[in-house]
């Protein structure tokens, strides 16, 4: 066999080689970079380093006021900040909340954070009562309503509506019973629309 007749094979695997090396690169490492804020998918605990050979970062105070040993962690409730990548895990810090912020910084793998981005964790009042829906639009089934003056803990997507968190502690009333949600029923998504709300205490809006 000619050198000229092997080539194009040769060339022909290195071609596929390549396409599957960058589309695995695709799916392993999507959109996560360096400098950028973050939504956390689940909760994770934070390490010395990264990997689960390093240690767990202990929670100081909380153990001391629970008398347990309890280790720093970051949840749905939390907005991190990339600072470092090396492999599948991420070095983060917490920008929201930001009494966190001192504190938390550690490393979490990269598949905790969630992609697309990220939200700011708010709280607040209402304006006024207002219905609660079971999707972003006011022609959605109403799940329940929230009085004037409530204090409310929200996700904000810049959507022009309002997640209520499970994680947050929102008084929903039934629209028929009046009674608090459960927090069973709390534990789906419920949204307010954004113009209702405020970050102005009562008394001073």
């Amino acid at each position: 066999m000619r050198l000229t007749d092997m080539r194009q094979p040769m060339l022909q695997l290195v071609a596929v080689a390549l396409v599957c090396a960058l589309a695995a690169s695709a799916q392993t490492s999507p959109e996560i970079v360096v400098g950028a804020t973050f939504d956390v998918a689940r909760s994770v605990e934070l390490r010395d380093g990264p990997g689960e050979k390093h240690d767990k970062k202990i929670n100081q105070k909380a153990s001391d006021v629970l008398r347990r040993l309890e280790y720093m962690s970051v949840d749905s409730s939390t907005t991190v900040k990339v600072l470092d990548l090396k492999g599948d895990w991420a070095e983060v810090q917490v920008v929201e909340p930001t009494h966190l912020t001192d504190t938390h910084r550690g490393w979490i793998p990269v598949s905790a954070l969630k992609r697309g981005k990220a939200t700011r964790k708010r709280d607040g009042w209402l304006t006024n009562t207002c219905f609660v829906y079971a999707a972003k639009d006011t022609k959605s089934k109403r799940v329940g309503y929230i009085t004037q003056g409530a204090a409310v803990s929200v996700v904000d997507d810049g959507s022009g509506w309002l997640e209520l968190p499970a994680w947050g502690i929102n008084p929903v009333k039934g629209v028929e019973t009046h009674d608090f949600l459960s927090d069973a029923q709390m534990k789906r998504s419920l949204y307010i629309e954004a113009s209702k709300f405020t970050e102005t205490p009562p008394g001073r809006q």
